[in-house]
């Protein structure tokens, strides 16, 4: 679901970015998607970086760089061998910085990476999605889901308030509701009737991937950064 989303902002031949690429398993799916783009990774972790390395599509193997998305230095360097790139995704990275000031300076350094007009696709974790998806859960007596204890998600009251120089927020697309509606109130209930644990390859959220999100919130959401000029 999450790489159908970024997907949409992709066209073949732009140079695009995945930071906190873990072992490239997205990338290498967008690449086969679109075989034309440059495509590279980050992340902090070398040993991911090392997996990353070791996988190729159709004879191509994208660049991979160690690096630190707080680090301005580090992302500097990858600018000068590989951008400024014409589009930069994070897919649940963000949230794994501790504090909100960190958020902060990580959009503002990603930002940074891209050309003129370029694009910054920040598919992360929402905690006002999660905060929804625990208000319908309680309505039909399921326990509410606790956010991973290492993650800090998303809120909409600091993004409203952040200004990045040189980049402003063009949009934000929510696209996984109504799964997460289906996956985790309607599924969850049916199993909590039936005395079973919920099945997530079960008909109903298979379905919920098929059919349009029709505008509703959910866990995960995409915000859309463009760089000015």
């Amino acid at each position: 679901l999450e790489i159908r989303a970024i997907a949409k902002y992709i066209e073949d031949g732009m140079t695009i970015l995945d930071i906190g690429c873990g072992n490239g398993e997205t990338l290498l799916e967008l690449l086969k998607l679109f075989p034309k783009c440059i495509m590279a990774g980050m992340d902090y972790s070398a040993e991911m970086i090392a997996a990353a390395r070791d996988q190729v599509v159709k004879g191509y193997r994208p660049a991979y760089y160690s690096g630190d998305v707080l680090n301005p230095l580090q992302l500097g360097d990858i600018i000068t061998l590989a951008g400024p790139f014409d589009l930069v995704y994070t897919k649940r990275c963000l949230i794994n910085l501790q504090t909100w000031a960190e958020q902060k300076q990580a959009i503002k350094n990603i930002c940074s990476m891209l050309k003129s007009g370029g694009l910054y696709v920040m598919c992360e974790a929402s905690q006002d999605g999660l905060n929804w998806i625990n208000e319908l859960r309680g309505m039909v007596e399921l326990a509410a889901i606790e956010r991973p204890w290492h993650n800090v998600y998303i809120q909409d009251k600091d993004i409203e308030w952040l200004e990045v120089e040189g980049a402003r927020l063009e949009r934000i697309k929510e696209f996984s509701g109504l799964y997460y509606l289906a996956s985790r109130v309607f599924n969850a209930y049916l199993s909590a009737q039936q005395g079973r644990e919920p099945d997530y390859n079960a008909p109903i959220n298979r379905l919920a991937l098929k059919v349009p999100n029709m505008g509703l919130r959910g866990q995960s959401r995409i915000w859309l950064w463009r760089k000015e000029g």
